[in-house]
């Protein structure tokens, strides 16, 4: 089960305990004498909540990084006496600029190579702004420790321009988790069985 099955399940299961806690009340008020065994079913599937809810279905954690730069540098075109470089953990790949792809360009293109599971997304300011800036997110993997775009020039291989992306969230490789694999399994079919949550509504 991934994580996006198991949120469909805590999602699921929620109001099924709150119309259990509203049964449980209704019985307690009529003096109802099913009222104690069906309060002791609710206490067990928050129980079940509680402890799926601390549950990491994620096999890995991926590390997060930003990089901010003025939209004036983002938009920059490359030049076609330097060489631009991304090294990831200490891999390396280079192209030459053409001067008609922009750095960045470029520099997401060698990301591409070095780092091809990678997820990027930009939010680039609005037209208008006093100090326009272009934000870089990048998803490495979760062994990704660092991320340095550095550019040279061709013709000697001297060092213009360093920049490190900024991490801002450690990857995780092996996740740790609350539960066992096997005791995860069985709480969500007790729970799945309980709020009669079927195996179709997982696939939504």
């Amino acid at each position: 089960m991934n994580a996006t099955n198991l949120n469909i399940v805590l999602t699921n299961s929620l109001c099924c305990i709150s119309a259990q806690a509203v049964k449980v009340s209704k019985l307690y008020s009529i003096g109802d004498k099913c009222a104690d065994s069906e309060l002791q079913k609710l206490k067990l599937m928050n129980d079940w909540f509680e402890a799926l809810r601390c549950y990491n279905a994620n096999e890995s954690i991926s590390a997060e990084f930003a990089l901010k730069i003025s939209y004036e540098n983002y938009s920059a075109l490359s030049n076609v006496l330097r060489n631009y470089t991304v090294n990831i953990n200490g891999v390396e790949s280079t192209l030459p600029g053409d001067g008609v792809k922009t750095v960045f360009e470029i520099f997401l293109e060698l990301l591409d190579i070095v780092l091809p599971s990678n997820a990027i997304n930009i939010v680039i300011d609005p037209d208008g702004k006093d100090q326009r800036n272009a934000t870089i997110y990048i998803t490495g993997l979760c062994d990704t420790e660092n991320i340095t775009l550095t550019t040279t020039l061709i013709s000697t291989g001297a060092v213009l321009n360093t920049i490190e992306v900024t991490k801002y969230k450690n990857g995780l490789c092996t996740v740790l988790n609350c539960l066992t694999e096997a005791d995860f399994e069985i709480l969500v079919a007790k729970l799945m069985k309980e709020c009669d949550i079927c195996e179709c509504q997982l696939n939504q």
